[in-house]
């Protein structure tokens, strides 16, 4: 699950981008698109995640892991959406 998943991730070194649908996460219907950030922190007992946000404005956020889940499940491709995890190979 997505939680599980976070929860997993937070016990290791990790590098891991978020794509999801923008205007979901922002509550705001005019961004009708995907968006992509760096995730930071996760806080599995808040059931909260920091990621960093190249737009303009605050670099870091916190949203619920339940909302960027539905930001990512929102996301037009679902093959799109979701964890793109970095590794070194």
């Amino acid at each position: 699950t997505f939680k599980k998943y976070l929860s997993k991730l937070s016990e290791k070194d990790f590098d891991v981008l978020m794509c999801f649908h923008h205007g979901t996460l922002a509550d705001d219907p005019a961004k009708d698109n995907g968006h992509v950030v760096v995730l930071d922190k996760i806080y599995s007992g808040r059931g909260t995640i920091r990621f960093v946000d190249p737009t303009r404005g605050p670099k870091w956020k916190i949203v619920t892991m339940k909302k960027m889940y539905k930001a990512m499940k929102a996301h037009a491709n679902p093959k799109v959406g979701g964890f793109w995890e970095l590794k070194k190979i």
